[in-house]
């Protein structure tokens, strides 16, 4: 028991460090990588509800935030690659403005954050709500209230994104954006759109889970 505490603990740790490092983080691989890290805090949180009566639904929470991770965290990764190889740089300031050049690829990063932050219909959303559901009832409120806090540190950094690439680009940008294939944008479209269109099939996945 005292074990798979500390692994609660840890994981909280990792939550608040990936997101705030994430804020942080002027370098946009990098803030996805600190991305990485908090959302995988997520995952190790379920050993501190293995001697509880709400470790079924902590077990769902931990099934649907893996499923939300590895289709919106591939899609943002995928996204990312588009804005970086059109502006030749990762740095975030150089890439203000870029929906005007990859209107596809930050439609996607948009959807990802949809789901990395856990707004309906997501799979995000389902795994938050189970997450928050198994605290409640287990009355784990330390967990509560950081699965609240690591929601709002998410909706921080990738806001801070979507807000960075729909303003108005600088007259060197214009200039110095490279033409890249549609199929990449649309790749990371649908891999971000699975992250949300899934979450309606909920009962689906579950049943399926038995």
């Amino acid at each position: 028991t005292t074990l798979y505490t500390l692994l609660g603990v840890l994981g909280v740790v990792a939550i608040f460090y990936g997101g705030i490092k994430a804020l942080m983080s002027d370098d946009f691989k990098l803030l996805i990588a600190y991305s990485s890290v908090s959302q995988v805090g997520y995952l190790v949180v379920l050993f501190a509800f293995s001697h509880t009566e709400a470790f079924t639904e902590a077990y769902y929470a931990m099934v649907f935030a893996l499923l939300s991770h590895a289709l919106a965290k591939s899609g943002l990764f995928l996204a990312s690659g588009v804005l970086i190889y059109k502006a030749k740089s990762r740095s975030l300031r150089e890439l203000q403005g870029y929906a005007t050049f990859a209107p596809v690829g930050v439609f996607a990063i948009g959807l990802s954050a949809l789901s990395l932050i856990g707004l309906p219909p997501s799979l995000g959303f389902i795994s938050k709500w189970y997450y928050l559901q198994s605290s409640f009832e287990s009355g784990m409120w330390f967990y509560f209230g950081a699965f609240m806090l690591g929601g709002v540190l998410s909706a921080l950094y990738l806001f801070k994104l979507l807000v960075l690439f729909l303003q108005k680009p600088l007259k060197e940008q214009e200039e110095n954006a490279q033409d890249t294939t549609h199929f990449l944008e649309w790749s990371a479209f649908l891999l971000s759109f699975l992250a949300v269109f899934l979450g309606v099939f909920t009962t689906s996945i579950i049943s399926f889970l038995g």
